[in-house]
């Protein structure tokens, strides 16, 4: 798009540009489309609805624009951009529209509305950058959070081994020492009482 911004460009180039963002836009609306699992990633509440179609058009309802939240090691994680978080800007325009509008000044020669656009796209890039900061920071702490879970099963597991589990040595040792002690308590019980009771008639 800055080569779009140049005098020197026969029309023949510009329009070999426009095909390429008109590639670009196809490609970014297949990643605000991508699903895991069965659900838009970007699609927000709306997770089973495509959140941009095939046009470059947004189709996730503003009142699904919410993140999740989920409880994990005593931390509130919110989690999930939607598709307003990643490809809009602040003034509420799509990376989709943009890209449009870059493409038709471009072809037209409109030196002052590419600048502007470049700028636009500069900002969503930026927006991007910071999405991409706060999902590491997320899949951090759920990493965290996870190593505390294991450890704190393996302590768990410990614990229980500890307390619960018998020493198969050391049992099978009370238990050979338990048969000579009831052994010779027959032996003595046996030589103490008679025999029969013949030995009394």
């Amino acid at each position: 798009s800055v080569r779009g911004s140049s005098d020197s460009l026969s029309q023949e180039d510009r329009g070999a540009i426009v095909q390429e963002l008109k590639k670009i836009k196809d490609h970014v609306i297949s990643i605000a489309n991508t699903k895991v699992s069965g659900s838009y990633i970007f699609g927000g509440a709306a997770s089973d609805t495509a959140p941009v179609s095939p046009t470059g058009e947004i189709q996730t309802p503003a009142i699904s624009n919410i993140n999740q939240k989920v409880s994990v090691g005593g931390y509130d994680v919110e989690y999930g951009k939607t598709v307003y978080d990643v490809f809009t800007t602040k003034s509420g325009t799509s990376a989709f529209k943009l890209i449009d509008r870059l493409a038709d000044a471009i072809e037209n020669e409109d030196h002052d509305a590419i600048q502007n656009e470049l700028g636009a796209i500069e900002e969503i890039q930026k927006s991007a950058l910071g999405n991409l900061s706060s999902i590491g920071a997320v899949d951090r702490l759920l990493d965290l959070s996870a190593k505390r879970i294991e450890e704190f099963k393996y302590f768990n597991t410990e614990f229980l081994s500890k307390e619960a589990d018998a020493d198969l040595a050391e049992t099978q040792m009370n238990l050979s020492m338990q048969q000579v002690i009831l052994n010779n308590a027959l032996k003595t019980a046996a030589n103490i009482l008679p025999k029969s009771l013949i030995d009394f008639i």
